[in-house]
């Protein structure tokens, strides 16, 4: 404090605004959507010594900055290490490095590795998968299924692929055995769905119905007529068809009408006043 009130060529706007750049949230949810944030706060929040922390008001500080008010996120007693952490990149570090770690397959699901195919077998179906095999090697020991480069110096572009791979396979081993799902929530006057065998039947505001041909590999379920559950095996598919069905009416901004994810954020904007 006393340092901070002998600067008096500090110019305080450098620190509160970046001419270059202008953070909003709008742009923070374009990049981070609210079901990753989610997720990453559930699985830091789950970390073992992790507490919520307090906001500390520097009353002192804001009078000698001459600003309305300044917080201070006292970060000491988490995970007992004093001092600040940034778990968010933690999180991220956690993520990246995945792919050294082991994936566990569970009792009801088998996988079967014949050189750089590998084929996942489960309750909810079968998915198959190709490694490169001139990269990487892949291994089972007793239930778990081990994925590594053959060379031990590893780049970074390997660094990145075997990341890559020990995701889709995580994918895959989830996808058999309990499966992938996403649920779209129809919003709006009059809108509703209806499964006529093979074609998912909607009325969304058009003059017309529109008919979408359910592929084989995937189950779709409606429910109340509002509420569609689309499931498989592949995740990519699950989430390709979630994709489609959204762009055949996107959300508007005024009154949330159209078809949207179940949890998605979705950017008000305010009418015109009388």
């Amino acid at each position: 404090m006393k340092e901070l009130s002998k600067i008096s060529s500090w110019k305080y706007s450098k620190f509160l605004s970046n001419k270059r750049f202008n953070f909003s949230r709008k742009l923070v949810l374009k990049h981070l959507s609210k079901q990753f944030i989610d997720k990453a706060y559930n699985k830091i929040s789950k970390w073992k010594g992790y507490s919520s922390t307090p906001l500390v008001k520097l009353d002192k500080l804001n009078k000698n900055l001459k600003l309305k008010n300044i917080f201070y996120k006292d970060e000491s007693k988490r995970f007992h290490l004093k001092s600040f952490k940034a778990l968010g990149g933690a999180y991220a570090v956690e993520n990246i490095s995945k792919g050294k770690k082991n994936i566990v397959i569970p009792k009801d699901s088998s996988v079967k590795i014949e050189g750089s195919n590998l084929t996942f077998t489960g309750p909810k179906g079968t998915k198959k998968l190709t490694i490169n095999d001139k990269i990487f090697s892949s291994q089972l020991n007793d239930s778990e299924l081990q994925i590594k480069p053959i060379e031990k110096k590893v780049d970074k572009k390997t660094s990145v692929m075997w990341g890559t791979y020990r995701s889709l396979i995580n994918n895959a081993v989830t996808g058999v055995t309990t499966g992938h799902e996403k649920i779209l929530e129809l919003s709006g006057v009059g809108f509703r769905a209806n499964l006529k065998g093979e074609i998912l039947n909607l009325q969304i505001g058009f003059s017309h119905d529109v008919n979408f041909k359910i592929p084989k590999e995937i189950k779709i379920q409606v429910e109340k007529q509002t509420i569609i559950k689309i499931s498989g095996v592949d995740k990519e598919l699950v989430s390709k068809i979630a994709a489609d069905l959204k762009n055949l009416k996107p959300v508007e901004p005024y009154k949330a009408k159209g078809i949207k994810e179940r949890g998605q954020f979705v950017l008000r904007k305010e009418g015109k006043k009388k």
